[in-house]
């Protein structure tokens, strides 16, 4: 009985043991030790902000071309029989070398028949001045014969006047004869003066067809002169030489080959200026101070390359579809460590005017609406939004009055608060400073080094 008796109560006193073993020891269990907590800041870069003055600049492409592109004919027909080597496609030439020469004994025995020409119409001149020459000493010795006919009948006419009143002082009766009056020599005399004046008549109408013939020898020899002179322009043309400084652009013509006036030679262009063509919309004309020519800088984006240009002119009037002005920028010398090629493709940068006062914010800087992120001096965030005064792609320009004492932001955070606190990248945590001034003096009281509570140190 008693044995079964312990075999009851033997488990359940072991249950109920175990029970109260087990609550005691959740109840006298170790508590964990406790530490100070904080809040991770954000780690930042920023930079410092400052009002300067800063120069626009506009970006724009295009590509080279020629300032001029010059289509070399030829103005008389022949067989090239010289062909230089200059005139090959790309190659550079001189202002008066020889590019071609086309075969010239035509034209040379064509300035030698119009020499003769010109040298018989010279001497067909000559001979009709010599006989108007002679007529006029003719028409001055005439002169002299009608004179003295004039004066001899002068004479005659006075001898009849004479002998008329001889007549009437003798008292003779009737009417004198025509010997008593000398009739027969006045009509000797007056024969004689029209004789002399027939033949001054007949000399002044020879020396004026001699004066005709002189205009038409003149004329004569101002055709042949000219004939001689064009005969010789055209031997001139028989070589042709290059009009400037340039290159080659497309050789057209080769040796041997027969040329009609006016046959195309080669493509050329001067080399002493090539030009881009620029498209700028409304907004880049506004950064620039034209019609000033701004400085430009060409790039090429294969091998980064530079040219110095500046824009010399405006096509005039802006495209109506693209709403884009069209400036010329002319590259003066092309003979640098590579030359500009013809047709190449270019980046542009044109300098603009220069704005003061105004902030330059890298882009990666700026948020969406035009929002910065700013800090004051205990690293707390603040947020502002900006006016903007100009972009590209690598800056914003701002002429906002930003807060003084304060640095920008350049890192970019998804979240941002104002009065948020960041740890700027480089610079020693603000916890560790406040922990330094924190440290207690010599002789001042100690705080517990696990007091309670939670929070920034």
């Amino acid at each position: 009985m008693i044995k079964t008796t312990l075999k009851i109560l033997f488990p359940i006193a072991l249950l109920i043991g175990s029970f109260f073993f087990i609550r005691w020891m959740i109840s006298n269990k170790p508590q964990p030790k406790t530490r100070p907590s904080w809040t991770v800041s954000p780690v930042v870069e920023v930079a410092e902000l400052e009002a300067v003055s800063h120069t626009l600049s506009v970006r724009s492409e295009g590509n080279v071309r020629p300032r001029i592109e010059t289509t070399l004919v030829t103005q008389i027909g022949g067989r090239i029989v010289e062909l230089s080597d200059k005139l090959v496609d790309g190659a550079h030439f001189a202002e008066g070398d020889v590019l071609i020469r086309i075969e010239a004994t035509d034209y040379e025995i064509a300035v030698q028949a119009a020499e003769a020409t010109a040298s018989q119409r010279a001497r067909q001149l000559e001979e009709q001045q010599l006989l108007a020459k002679r007529a006029k000493i003719d028409i001055r010795i005439i002169a002299a014969d009608v004179t003295q006919a004039q004066l001899a009948l002068t004479q005659e006419q006075a001898r009849a006047g004479q002998a008329l009143r001889d007549w009437d002082r003798m008292g003779r009766e009737g009417q004198p004869g025509d010997l008593v009056l000398r009739k027969p020599q006045l009509a000797a005399a007056r024969a004689a003066v029209d004789a002399a004046q027939a033949r001054q008549e007949q000399k002044t109408l020879d020396l004026e067809l001699a004066d005709a013939r002189i205009a038409t020898a003149r004329a004569a020899l101002a055709a042949a002169e000219a004939e001689f002179a064009k005969r010789r322009l055209d031997l001139t043309r028989t070589t042709v030489v290059a009009p400037y400084n340039g290159r080659v652009l497309e050789q057209l013509v080769d040796h041997g080959r027969y040329l009609g006036p006016g046959s195309a030679l080669a493509q050329v262009y001067p080399t002493d200026a090539i030009e881009v063509r620029l498209s700028c919309s409304a907004r880049d004309l506004a950064a620039m101070d034209l019609p000033d020519k701004p400085a430009v800088t060409l790039t090429s984006p294969g091998d980064g390359l530079r040219w110095q240009a500046r824009i010399e002119r405006s096509e005039g009037r802006m495209d109506t579809h693209t709403r884009q002005l069209v400036l010329i920028a002319r590259v003066r010398s092309v003979r640098e460590e590579r030359p500009l090629q013809i047709g190449e493709y270019v980046e542009a940068t044109i300098r603009g005017r220069t704005i003061h006062d105004v902030y330059v914010i890298p882009r990666e800087a700026v948020r969406p609406g035009n929002e910065i992120l700013l800090i004051d001096s205990e690293n707390r965030l603040r947020r502002e939004t900006i006016n903007l005064c100009w972009s590209d792609a690598e800056a914003v320009i701002t002429d906002s009055a930003l807060p003084a004492g304060h640095r920008l932001v350049l890192t970019a955070l998804s979240i941002a608060s104002d009065g948020t606190t960041v740890q700027v990248k480089g610079e020693e945590p603000l916890r560790n400073k406040a922990k330094r001034r924190g440290k207690r003096k010599p002789g001042s009281r100690a705080s517990s080094p696990h007091g309670g509570g939670h929070g920034r140190p």
